[in-house]
């Protein structure tokens, strides 16, 4: 094997461990498992499990899509979904019965990306406060098949361990956000290195648990780690009697709501702007003009339109067989003896009888028609002299 060929086959081995070794770094062998085959209640309520999780420990679960009001008697009411849905009257509604020695579990809302939060007329005056935890950073040499099994890890694991009588509960919160409530007393809170994930604030007789995070509740997690406990352990620690109403969505306020509480200077601005407008459009400068009498055309109008729009279709074919027809009745019906003749015989005959010549005749009532302005008005007039003569 010479100098040439060992290069080649160097060049080649160095070209399949690249590779390998681009493989090796961007491609990672995934088991996919098939999806859970939800039912179609599971699939409208998330927590459906959560709800049934209860039930079996004997309490009487009730199901609401969205929040409507206070319960009519004592209970738990846990608001799993509600967004910034909650107004200053639901929120005095919810202080009230919860201080009459009921018990309201709340998430806290998901603070915006970008920009200031909404403000929360149940939570902002009990202090609670919700803040973004920083995730863990891997070093920048570490390869892209660990760096998705950090993603994952990160994503959701157990990061809090409660010590209760029975033993110790591992919840699998996000590890993205914590809670806390500045300024209160007597704030008992379930927390990691992070910061506090569930608190437990009393308003007068009754309590309110607030949550970070209310996903390890719902259908395809309740059955990790200890949520299922978790959640049993809260539900047992409050002094309630009664239902648990489970509220799985929240209550959007409307389009128009949200326009007036929020931005009411561009609602006043924009009627205002519509009020003049309409004024302006509705007012009359000057006397009323008379209407316009359009005059009568006459028959012969509408027939020459009728001719010059067939003329620019390119309908000549139909303009000559009209004329044509229209000719050869009247001759017919004067020269019934003419009949018989063919057609060169009929331009013999109508030439020596006009004293027109026989081509212009054979051009106007024989030969094919074409698209030449001047040839149609030659053969017009000759149609015309023929129909006053004969």
């Amino acid at each position: 094997m010479n100098r040439s060929n060992w290069l080649v086959a160097g060049l080649v081995v160095a070209a399949i461990a690249l590779a390998a070794l681009y493989v090796w770094y961007n491609f990672t062998r995934v088991t996919v498992a098939d999806p859970p085959h939800w039912s179609e209640a599971a699939e409208e309520n998330r927590f459906l499990a959560a709800g049934q999780f209860l039930r079996r420990q004997g309490y009487q679960v009730e199901f609401q899509p969205s929040y409507a009001g206070v319960p009519e008697g004592p209970g738990l009411l846990f608001l799993a979904d509600p967004g910034n849905s909650l107004t200053e009257e639901d929120a005095r509604d919810l202080n009230t019965w919860v201080g009459a020695g009921n018990t309201l579990f709340i998430v806290v809302p998901n603070p915006p990306s970008t920009g200031e939060s909404l403000p929360d007329p149940l939570l902002d005056p009990l202090g609670v406060q919700v803040h973004r935890v920083g995730s863990v950073t891997p070093p920048p040499d570490v390869p892209a098949p660990f760096l998705k099994m950090l993603a994952k890890l990160d994503d959701k694991t157990p990061i809090l361990a409660l010590h209760t009588p029975g033993g110790d509960l591992q919840a699998s919160f996000q590890s993205g956000q914590s809670v806390q409530a500045m300024g209160k007393d007597n704030v008992s809170s379930l927390d990691d290195a992070n910061g506090a994930h569930v608190l437990g604030i009393p308003v007068g007789r009754g309590h309110i648990t607030v949550f970070s995070d209310t996903s390890l509740f719902d259908n395809c997690c309740i059955g990790r780690a200890d949520n299922a406990a978790l959640l049993l352990y809260l539900a047992r620690q409050q002094p309630t009697t009664g239902k648990v109403w489970l509220v799985y969505h929240g209550q959007f306020p409307t389009l128009l709501y949200l326009l007036w509480q929020y931005a009411w200077p561009l609602v006043l601005s924009a009627g205002v702007f519509l009020v003049l407008w309409l004024w302006q459009r509705g007012s009359r400068f000057g006397p009323l003009l008379p209407g316009i009498v359009a005059p009568r055309r006459q028959l012969s109008e509408h027939l020459r339109a009728c001719g010059r729009y067939l003329w620019h279709a390119r309908q000549q074919a139909r303009l000559y067989k009209a004329m044509r027809r229209s000719l050869q009745r009247r001759l017919l019906r004067r020269h019934p003896q003419w009949r018989t003749l063919s057609n060169n015989e009929l331009v013999v005959v109508l030439a020596s009888h006009s004293g027109l010549e026989q081509a212009a005749l054979r051009r106007a009532l024989i030969d094919q028609p074409s698209h030449d302005l001047a040839r149609f008005l030659g053969d017009v007039r000759v149609l015309n002299q023929l129909r006053k003569q004969l």
